[in-house]
């Protein structure tokens, strides 16, 4: 396996399991699906994850963000899901705290006002699948 493919397995795997213990048993990895990209993680029907980890994903700028959350909107299209997070690795915060990591969401889909699509916010991801939760996914 290549080491970029190593990271993202890790990654995913991490993110997975943190789903799983916030309360999605069915939280899973998705196979590569090359242009019609549909997340690499479904953590419940309608809710999908893109995620990002590695030296890229640690020192991110907000230009990197923006363009993975334009990829995150085509595979959100072609997954035809309701909510889609971009998750990213926080330095210094290893893959057993994978509830830490950062999770990016637009804002329309907390607020379902469609000129708050251009705004990004960043939470951790135990406080997005909370939030999850509360909605009822």
């Amino acid at each position: 396996m290549s080491r970029p493919r190593d990271i993202g397995t890790r990654v995913e795997s991490a993110i997975v399991k943190a789903c799983r213990t916030a309360g999605f048993p069915y939280a899973d990895r998705q196979p590569l699906r090359g242009n019609r990209d549909q997340g690499d993680i479904v953590v419940t029907p309608g809710v999908i994850i893109e995620a990002k980890g590695g030296k890229a994903a640690e020192q991110a700028s907000d230009g990197q963000i923006e363009k993975w959350m334009s990829e995150l909107d085509k595979a959100q299209q072609n997954a035809d899901a309701e909510i889609a997070l971009l998750v990213t690795k926080r330095p210094g915060v290893g893959h057993t705290n994978a509830h830490k990591w950062w999770a990016h969401l637009r804002l329309c889909a907390i607020t379902e006002e469609l000129g708050d699509c251009a705004t990004t916010i960043r939470f951790t991801l135990d406080a997005a699948l909370a939030w999850l939760k509360r909605e009822g996914w």
